[in-house]
């Protein structure tokens, strides 16, 4: 029975990790269905912390399909099994979730009531040595100080704050790890948002076309899109020169991105 659910734990936290990586190709079907292999391998495991965990990444897959509601109720889900094998980090990784989910429903006392969790967990930095994901060396490219920041600062922006969303976003370019390239473009997406939002169109193509060179590099679905939404929000001043010029390079990048239009 031990080996069993050793096995068990292993299969479901490789299955999630499959999962992710069609989640960043912008497959959410296929995605969906190795969380939900995921989740099922881990209740026959007995691993109450892999099914939240499990949870916690469909709700994502709802989060940016714009079902915020559905996602807080797998968030919910994922706290009961929590409540099992209670893991600081975990609920850390949870709450950040349920932070964004809140705030694209413009929940705005739960969205920080979340992020405050969020922080309060991270705090204790108990870290699970039993999953490779959550493990002491890993668990930095899923939940640290800097993602939390990120995490705040897309909140910010969902609930309208653009100058706390700013200063976030700047404050976690000067302290990002360079060798978090999703992340440093994610940023740069997030920040160039924040300055269409305040119609400072120059600052929000310069960093936009930053992160189309990291792009150049991560050939990221999940990324690109992101890209896609900021040239759609500078419609309005398509005939500005650095905004023609930001859509002549994305227009360029989108076939070796999509791989002919694989993009949804």
């Amino acid at each position: 029975t031990t080996t069993y659910d050793q096995l068990s734990t292993l299969a479901s936290e490789t299955t999630q990790l499959i999962g992710e990586i069609f989640f960043d190709l912008k497959d959410s079907q296929t995605s969906e269905r190795y969380y939900n292999s995921a989740l099922e391998i881990a209740q026959k495991g007995n691993d109450a912390l892999s099914q939240a965990l499990a949870l916690g990444r469909k709700s994502f897959i709802a989060i940016y399909g714009d079902y915020p509601q559905q996602a807080r109720h797998y968030i919910q889900e994922a706290y009961t099994q929590l409540q099992q094998r209670p893991s600081s980090i975990a609920s850390a990784w949870l709450a950040v979730r349920e932070a964004e989910a809140c705030a694209n429903m413009n929940d705005e006392i739960a969205c920080f009531d979340a992020l405050e969790r969020a922080k309060s967990h991270l705090d204790h930095e108990q870290v699970d040595a039993t999953l490779y994901a959550f493990a002491p060396g890993a668990v930095n490219a899923h939940l640290n100080h800097s993602i939390l920041r990120g995490f705040q600062g897309v909140c910010y922006l969902r609930l309208h704050h653009l100058e706390k969303a700013r200063i976030l976003f700047e404050q976690d370019l000067h302290e990002i790890d360079v060798e978090r390239s999703i992340h440093n473009a994610i940023v740069r997406t997030d920040l160039a948002a924040v300055y269409i939002q305040q119609q400072e169109i120059e600052e929000a193509c310069h960093y936009a076309d930053e992160a189309i060179e990291i792009m150049v590099q991560l050939r990221s679905p999940q990324v690109f899109q992101r890209i896609l939404s900021l040239k759609e929000a500078l419609d309005p001043w398509r005939k500005v020169q650095p905004v023609r010029l930001l859509s002549e390079k994305i227009v360029e990048l989108t076939p070796h991105i999509t791989g002919g239009g694989r993009i949804k």
